[in-house]
């Protein structure tokens, strides 16, 4: 039976730690305020952060259905089914996104009682719109990732290569560290003609300098629960707007970087914690806001944010 606990986990991973550096008020209301929101017995300032936490912007949402999409056919690969054609994948995504406008547009009030049933674009409810530029741009992002996804060297050597062997990646999602559960979802993990493992992580934005660290931390989540040396793992980023793939050889010294860095973030993140044993946070005036203008701009809480100013007494325990 799921326990209903009036507190979450403590639990960390590379987005939760992002947040954190972004915005420590972004920070609470994602992993403490909206915690319990789905509840029907939840606070409302609760349930208004949980609303606002399941938005998705057309960014995310895009990036979400072509990973959908890509394990759809890797599973077909795997089960040796037919690859649906490059139209069929385009218009699968189209769907998608077009069932989440109309959710937002039409189904406004079910989505404000159900925000994990029905889905709502950031850039609808504080914008009212998508603008024309908006949607060619993911209408053309939307063509040109799955193009790259069918044309790149990931999927030709999966799909041709009868030697090649997908290993089933859920065997390596969570990793406890200094009693602490890290989780990381890896995209996909094979092992080549050669015996060699291959860590895969598709990417449908830019490339970002903090990209490396999401592979170290891949790298180190297979070397420690497959017991594989270091040496006969590599990890490539297949870029998927620009058709780019990069590979990238994790050495032992990133890792030590990455687990510096968590153990670091770890000690910020306490910082925040009234009660370490129940993971209870301090009020809300504890967590500062950024003060850089192009995070609030595309934050999911700026409503929240708004209301909160001067308010001592907001709190959600």
């Amino acid at each position: 039976m799921f326990e209903v606990k009036q507190f979450p986990e403590m639990s960390w991973s590379l987005s939760r730690h992002k947040t954190l550096m972004n915005c420590q008020m972004q920070y609470f209301f994602t992993y403490y305020l909206s915690h319990n929101g789905w509840l029907q017995k939840a606070s409302s300032v609760s349930k208004h952060a949980y609303r606002l936490k399941k938005m998705v912007s057309t960014d995310i949402l895009l990036g979400n259905s072509v990973h959908k999409q890509i394990q759809q056919v890797i599973g077909h690969v795997q089960s040796e089914e037919k690859i649906q054609s490059e139209s069929h994948l385009v218009e699968s995504i189209r769907a998608d996104l077009n069932t989440a406008y109309v959710d937002s547009i039409h189904r406004r009030a079910q989505w404000f009682e159900k925000p994990n049933k029905y889905s709502m674009l950031q850039e609808i409810y504080y914008d009212g719109r998508l603008t024309k530029e908006k949607i060619h741009d993911i209408q053309e992002r939307t063509r040109l990732s799955v193009n790259h996804f069918l044309s790149s060297r990931t999927f030709n050597v999966i799909s041709l290569n009868q030697k090649v062997k997908i290993v089933d990646a859920e065997r390596v999602r969570v990793m406890k560290v200094d009693g602490i559960n890290i989780f990381a979802v890896l995209d996909l993990v094979y092992q080549d003609e050669n015996g060699r493992y291959v860590i895969v992580d598709w990417k449908t934005g830019k490339e970002r300098p903090d990209d490396f660290y999401q592979v170290v931390l891949y790298v180190w989540f297979l070397h420690e629960k497959l017991n594989i040396d270091l040496g006969e793992i590599e990890a490539k980023i297949e870029y998927l707007q620009i058709g780019k793939q990069k590979s990238i050889q994790v050495k032992q010294i990133d890792i030590d970087n990455m687990l510096n860095t968590f153990r670091m973030s770890m000690e910020l993140m306490c910082g925040y914690i009234e009660d370490i044993e129940q993971n209870k946070p301090f009020g809300f005036e504890v967590f500062p806001k950024t003060q850089n203008p192009r995070t609030c701009s595309s934050c999911n809480y700026r409503e929240l944010c708004s209301k909160s100013k001067g308010k001592r007494g907001f709190k959600s325990y």
